[in-house]
């Protein structure tokens, strides 16, 4: 049927006109052109929703569809619960296909598995542990679903008011040539556990708009135990921050070269030569590549720090502050003023020397545990000289009504529990790197509070630990870092063979 023929179709019908222009529109036999609307009825001839919805829908973050297509970034968040906050656009589809299924559809996704504890994800989690729509779940972990993308991913599978649902994990060796294994798996029996996959059956009860962490096989099991502490390591924290955010590091950022008499000589990267400015100007910074497992700290850069710390707040200099006391940093600034002013489209044309983000400004300067944001394994240690750092590390402040030494809780974060923990828990990355984020962090289960006289042999043995990287930061400590994780596994009451599946498969007697 030509186009106005369509038209004049659906005016006799008693279509409104907009409907009937959309309709001239579409192309159903021309799959190079895009229909402007969708309508299941005068598409698919259905009416009360589909049996099967099936797609790999979009991966798109909100800033992205803001900045090419406003309108349509404004419509999403018209029209979906899932698009709130930092949302990516899969949510909206799968928001979708929940819409468009009858009593008794199913929906069958590939997509990323973020959603299941990323903040802009709850709005979407509600909408399924409320309808207990999840039916099955294949996690891939770190393996590469697409060769072109970085994405973590799994396959989705809902349907309406499941009592239970299996989840299933492909342990990290698993190819594309398994994947018959695992599906034979996840159709089989509730609980399987092989070489490829572990499969688990799970209550849509306990699932809720909270993040998700599921796991299969002994691993859920021991998460199980774990979660029978009494805290987190929310509870004992006052907070867990990252470090500066400034959104022109190259012209914060500076490079130490030598000091002498408050005088600080650097390489700036954005003026592409060595400067001099006032010390009292500038905080000794930390990168996330100077911090190592239980090493001292050794700052190799500057940051311009244009605040004041006043009455616990952080007060920017005002410019007659800065020209007035400290003429070589303000000389700086101006050199970079342009830069600066045009930050953010913008922005900070007012007080164009202040940071993007000026929150923590105050937290730096206390004693506190430090992590790299990305690593193989734990590498924590103690910051006792209140150093500033990038937004490559976390820092761990605790509350000052936590009894426990700073060094007990740093034996528990660089044990191999808290590994564990995060491996089974957290982000996962290639090679075998994990993101040490707030939200992976903060769950993990901290024993009840330890008198002084448990907490000892915990800090006894960090002391040796530092005493000997002090000296050497290539000495081997590991022995002593074994007794400190024998000691965790009884805090946690661990069974040898729980002890052994943290461990990764060797044996060892309490």
């Amino acid at each position: 049927m030509v186009t106005g023929e369509v038209f004049k179709t659906s005016l006799v019908l008693g279509l409104d006109a907009e409907f009937s222009n959309k309709l001239t529109g579409w192309h159903p036999f021309d799959d190079s052109k895009p229909a402007p609307f969708f309508n299941k009825s005068w598409m698919f001839g259905v009416e009360e929703g589909f049996d099967v919805v099936i797609a790999n829908p979009p991966y798109l973050r909100i800033q992205e569809i803001q900045k090419n297509n406003p309108d349509f970034a404004n419509k999403l968040k018209n029209s979906y619960l899932s698009a709130s906050g930092s949302f990516d656009i899969y949510a909206c589809f799968v928001e979708l296909a929940v819409m468009l299924i009858n009593g008794k559809g199913n929906i069958a996704y590939i997509l990323p598995h973020k959603f299941f504890q990323a903040a802009f994800g709850k709005n979407l989690r509600k909408i399924i542990s409320s309808k207990k729509l999840l039916r099955k779940i294949v996690d891939f972990g770190s393996s590469q679903v697409f060769e072109s993308a970085t994405t973590y991913t799994c396959l989705l599978f809902l349907s309406n008011q499941n009592e239970s649902f299996k989840f299933a994990e492909l342990k990290p060796d698993t190819k594309a040539n398994d994947l018959g294994e695992v599906f034979d798996a996840i159709n089989s029996n509730d609980t399987v556990q092989t070489e490829k996959v572990a499969v688990t059956l799970m209550s849509n009860a306990s699932v809720t708009e909270k993040e998700w962490h599921f796991s299969a096989g002994n691993a859920g099991d021991i998460l199980s135990k774990l979660r029978k502490q009494p805290r987190t390591l929310a509870d004992v924290c006052e907070k867990i921050f990252v470090g500066l955010q400034t959104s022109a590091d190259k012209i914060y950022f500076l490079k130490h070269i030598s000091e002498k008499n408050d005088i600080v000589t650097a390489f700036s990267k954005s003026l592409n030569r060595e400067i001099t400015i006032e010390k009292d100007f500038v905080k000794s910074l930390l990168k996330g590549a100077d911090v190592h497992r239980y090493s001292r700290l050794e700052p190799k850069i500057w940051c311009i720090f244009p605040y004041k710390i006043k009455n616990g707040k952080a007060v920017l200099y005002t410019q007659d502050e800065t020209k007035k006391n400290f003429p070589m940093a303000w000389s700086y600034l101006l050199e970079n003023r342009e830069a600066l002013e045009n930050r953010e489209h913008g922005r900070f044309k007012t007080d164009c020397w202040c940071f993007s983000r000026p929150q923590n400004l105050t937290e730096f300067e206390k004693a506190k545990i430090v992590t790299p944001d990305i690593a193989s394994c734990c590498h924590m240690t103690i910051d006792e000289k209140e150093l500033y750092h990038t937004t490559t590390i976390y820092s761990f402040v605790f509350k000052s009504t936590c009894k426990e030494s700073i060094k007990y809780y740093l034996a528990l974060l660089n044990s191999k529990l808290l590994w564990y923990f995060l491996t089974t828990t957290g982000s996962v990355l290639r090679g075998d790197y994990f993101r040490f984020k707030t939200n992976y962090l903060m769950p993990f289960p901290i024993p009840r509070e330890l008198s002084l006289d448990a907490q000892k042999p915990f800090v006894a043995l960090v002391d040796q630990i530092l005493a000997a990287k002090q000296k050497d930061p290539d000495a081997d400590t590991s022995a002593l870092e074994r007794q400190i994780d024998l000691m965790v596994y009884k805090l946690y009451d661990l069974t040898s063979e729980e002890m052994a599946i943290v461990w990764g498969g060797m044996m060892y007697e309490l």
